[in-house]
């Protein structure tokens, strides 16, 4: 059985890997509105997203200006593991590859999105390079780079400024054919605080997302 207050580090980074296992991101929308998405609330763990327009404002620009110049900061597409974070995945390895007769032999079939264990009875965490884009990260980095592209036509510039780890530079690299942007590190901004900007809606979305997470693990897993 799954434990919140123990395991919810590694319970995340499970829910990561079945989510590279299907190869889609995980949309959560709300049964009453239907427009929720999840991923636009992580603080700084969001995806890139396009801003909602205030009701006061019309989006693209007024017939009678055009564009000189466009600005555009982000961190980086999806990528391995920090050094801080590798600790709690290769616990999450080693537990998984305990179990390798369990997972290759289980007493129930296993539910599709959990597969991928049954396959070679375990996980390696090895294939996580630390701070390298992921294929998804690569992904990500390009798509954006071409929706750019597309929105700005008539600019050609290609000056990027990337900060000096290794996923920033790659994702500068990945969105540079064709962007105008700028990228770089977060401690740019001055208005940026680690724990206000990213933290705190972190701790606070956990306690929403990660019970019925963990539950509905459980219940799936029950019999194997």
């Amino acid at each position: 059985m799954i434990s919140i207050s123990s395991k919810s580090t590694a319970l995340l980074l499970l829910l990561q890997i079945v989510t590279l296992a299907f190869a889609n991101p995980i949309t959560t929308c709300s049964s009453s509105s239907g427009n929720f998405v999840l991923q636009h609330h992580l603080g700084n763990l969001s995806p890139y997203f396009d801003a909602p327009v205030p009701s006061h404002l019309s989006l693209g620009v007024p017939s009678s200006c055009h564009v000189l110049s466009v600005l555009l900061v982000h961190c980086h597409g999806s990528c391995g593991p920090i050094l801080s974070k590798l600790g709690f995945i290769c616990n999450l390895s080693y537990y998984l590859n305990n179990q390798s007769m369990l997972l290759s032999n289980p007493k129930a079939p296993i539910p599709d999105q959990f597969s991928f264990l049954a396959a070679n009875g375990g996980w390696n965490s090895s294939n996580l390079k630390q701070e390298e884009l992921t294929a998804v990260g690569w992904r990500e980095a390009f798509d954006h780079g071409v929706a750019v592209r597309l929105a700005y036509l008539h600019h050609n510039t290609t000056k990027f400024f990337a900060g000096k780890y290794d996923c920033i530079v790659e994702t500068a690299q990945c969105e540079s054919v064709g962007v105008k942007s700028y990228i770089t590190p977060f401690q740019t901004c001055k208005n940026w605080n680690y724990t206000s900007s990213g933290g705190v809606p972190i701790t606070q979305w956990s306690t929403v997302y990660l019970p019925p997470i963990a539950a509905e693990f459980n219940q799936e897993l029950q019999n194997v």
